[in-house]
This record gives structure tokens, sequence and C-alpha cells, in this order.
């Protein structure tokens, strides 16, 4: 009998939109595998850090890594407990934890943090970078919807980067109920929404929540307009609420629950220009962006978006999969992170048999192609200085070091193809052999 072979070529990434059929001929869904230069491979592995000093408490929802004028370098998580610095030490080649969690006239943050705790809490944070500084913002999120008791936002606090000091609040007149917070490239501290304390900017106690308000250029404790400052503030003209921003490209994006606005750098006496330059685009989560050196990546409600210039929808092959397979209740706990190395953004949620992150999701930008997979990861970072190796961390709060080796703890690695279809007719077809072609670092099961 003579041997034919017949080339078995799905198009890299998955397709899971319609019927199990509608995927003829491509990958239909798996779990930890990537598709990079067009090659079929599992995701890297991840062993777990060794951490010395505090125990971190709660789940942690947000980090940033970064390295101070003195060369030492830190990474600031903020938890459904608090708010902890890791300090690296180099030559000895541990990891510090540090509470830096603000306590001082914090009584809302405190008796929160005390009555409420696991992994269904609705405390998180945004985490910006200001020289050796981090502008630390907790708020309240997830339903209800409202700024009342519970939910809504919280306080811009300051950590000045010694871990013998905690987080602590700037100044008297900066803004209260900040729903979140950002430095532009300009040194700006950037407050979303907010109540102005003395009720000038804002009625007292009315926050509102399409206000930026920023404090003057390179402070964190100046907030007051006034002709010897640029200290400033914006309500924009928007329908949806304020949720995250982020520095790119020489202006600062501003993320609603209904649009995208920028905000442009333009001196004296305005300081800042805002346009809106995407509506109906509106941010799913506060942490579900990431930005790269050419684009903005984001999740909205039921469709994923790109801003290089201009916004735009992305076509998504497993959009049926994922937003069907998403806990609504806890949208809010979706996060993004961005794999430089291998070109992929990826965001974390939650499943609609989970209450914590056990879900993920996966674009690579380059290649334009999606892929899923089940893991538990809720915050991470890129990099955790020095070194480009992403680090993540789980609901228990233990920390990652991921595309690191091979070994994952046990969890299942597949790729499954929709049906495949060699030719038409009454054929019969004998499998003798299979010829692989993939990138694997261990044992293959294929299973016809």
């Amino acid at each position: 009998m003579i041997e034919t072979l017949v080339p078995l070529d799905p198009k890299p990434g998955f397709y899971n939109v319609g019927t199990t059929y509608q995927a003829k001929g491509r990958w239909f869904r798996g779990s930890l595998v990537r598709f990079f230069q067009g090659a079929l491979q599992p995701l890297g592995g991840w062993t777990q850090q060794a951490l010395t000093g505090v125990t971190i408490i709660g789940v942690p929802r947000a980090m940033t890594a970064y390295q101070q004028f003195d060369g030492t370098f830190v990474t600031v998580v903020g938890t459904t407990g608090g708010l902890y610095a890791i300090v690296h030490n180099l030559g000895a080649g541990t990891r510090t934890v540090f509470d830096i969690t603000p306590n001082t006239g914090y009584a809302k943050l405190a008796s929160y943090i005390t009555a409420t705790g696991g992994p269904n809490d609705t405390l998180t944070w945004s985490l910006s970078q200001f020289g050796n500084y981090v502008v630390a913002t907790y708020q309240f999120e997830g339903p209800p919807a409202s700024l009342g008791s519970g939910a809504g936002g919280g306080n811009c606090v300051i950590w000045d980067g010694n871990v013998a000091h905690i987080a602590a609040y700037p100044s008297a007149h900066a803004p209260l109920t900040v729903l979140a917070s950002v430095v532009t490239p300009e040194k700006f501290v950037v407050a979303l929404g907010g109540v102005d304390p003395y009720g000038v900017l804002t009625a007292s106690g009315q926050p509102d929540v399409r206000l930026v308000w920023w404090a003057s250029q390179a402070t964190t404790d100046t907030w007051v307009p006034s002709d010897t400052n640029s200290a400033g503030s914006f309500s924009l003209a928007s329908q949806g609420t304020l949720k995250a921003g982020l520095p790119f490209r020489g202006q600062t994006l501003l993320w609603t629950t209904r649009d995208l606005w920028s905000m442009t750098y333009i001196g004296q006496p305005l300081i800042y220009s805002f346009q809106q330059i995407g509506m109906e685009c509106g941010i799913i989560s506060s942490h579900a962006f990431v930005g790269t050196s050419n684009a903005a990546f984001w999740m909205g409600i039921n469709h994923f978006f790109r801003y290089d210039g201009y916004v735009s929808p992305i076509p998504c092959d497993v959009s049926d999969y994922v937003f069907g397979n998403m806990n609504a209740s806890y949208q809010w706990k979706i996060w993004a992170l961005h794999n430089a190395e291998f070109t992929e953004v990826t965001w974390y949620y939650v499943s609609t048999t989970a209450t914590e992150i056990d879900s993920y999701v996966t674009f690579n930008y380059a290649e334009n192609h999606w892929v899923f997979g089940n893991l538990s990861r809720t915050a991470g970072v890129t990099a955790q200085v020095p070194g480009l190796i992403p680090v993540l961390t789980d609901a228990a709060g233990t920390f990652w070091n991921h595309e690191t080796g091979t070994s994952k703890g046990g969890a299942s690695t597949y790729c499954e193809s929709g049906p495949v279809e060699i030719a038409q007719g009454d054929q019969l077809v004998r499998i003798q052999r299979i010829v692989p072609d993939d990138q694997t670092l261990g044992d293959v099961i294929l299973t016809l």
C-alpha cells in the first residue's frame, strides 16, 4: 500500500465562535499553550519565590515594580488586606516584605480590612511610580455600583520609598473618594473622580465621578490651584464613570465605563486639554488595560479594543467562549498583563463556575491570534526588575516567577482541534504514523 502524507496544518490560534463544526480545520480550545512564530508550544513553567519579612495578608489585586534612585529594586503590592513593599537584596538573593499600609486617620480602610476579608471583598488599588515615590489609591469596586458604603472611591496616599515609613495622605487639601490615580508623563499626580474636602470644586460630600484633578507639577501635596502653581481640575463631558489612566506617547489616556479620553499637556494657563477619542468603548474594570510601545489594549463589556492613534475594536475568534464563560458579578476583578517577549496581552478573569480568577484569554498582537485557558493569577508585573521574567501572584499571596523551567504544578497542558476533514466521499483512511512539528519540552500525547 502506498503511503501518502496528508498535511494537517491548522492556522495558529483558537477559533471558538459558534458551533464546534464551525472550527473545522482550526484549533478549537486548549490551555497553557501559545502559538509563537507559527509554532504550537506550551507556556513556560513557573517557580515559587521565597519571601521573608511580614506575611502578606489578603488577595493581591495590583502590583508595580521599579528601581529607586539608590539602585534598590522594589515591588509594591496592593491587596485586600493592605499595602506592601517587597525589597530585593541582590547580593543575598533575598526578598523582604514590609507592611506600608496607611493606618492613621483611615478608619474606613482599617474597618473594611478588619470586617471583610476573603477573596470576594472589593478593596483594590491603583499604583503608579513617581520618582522614588509610589502613588497608591485604594478604592472599592464591584456591586453596588454607587459610591456608597463598601463601594466606590477611597483615598490617594503616597509612599516615599522608605520601608521605615507607611503610606500617608499627602495633604489636607487632597481629593477624597478617589476612583483611581495616574502619574502623567509631565510628572503630575492625577486623581480620577473625587470629592473636594473644602467644597470648592465639588459640593461638600458629593463626588464627581468624571472629575480629573491634578496636583501642581512634581508635587504630591499641592492640590489647590493658585497663580503660583499648576494644580487644576476638569470635569469630563462624559456619560461614564472614570476607571483608569495610562501615560502613553506623550499624553495620558483616561478610560471611563463609556468612552476613552486623551489628556494632553498644553502649559499655562489651562495646563491640560481634554479630547474624547473613543465612544462606546468603555473599560470593563480598572485594571483591564495594558500599554505597549505601539498601542494600548483593553477589554470592554463585550469587545476588546486597541488604541494606536485611533480607537478600533479587535476582531476576536474566541469572543463567544470568553464572554459567555465570564462571571458578570466579578468583572471588577479582571486585570491584564503584557508579555513583551512573546508579543502577548493576557486578560485574567473569573469564569461562571468560580468566584475568584481562574481563567485567561491571550491576544498575540504581532501575529493576530487568540488562545485561552485556565490559570489562577490575581495580579502581576511584566518584569520584577532586574530581569524580564513576568512575576504573578495567586489568591493565596504566593508569588511565582513565570516563563521559568517547565514545571506547572501538575496543571494540564493541552490543545484540541475542531473537526478535520481530509477528503470527501466514501474512502477509508488508515493512519499509520504521525510526523509532528511542534515546540515541546517533554512527552506529547496525541489522541484522535
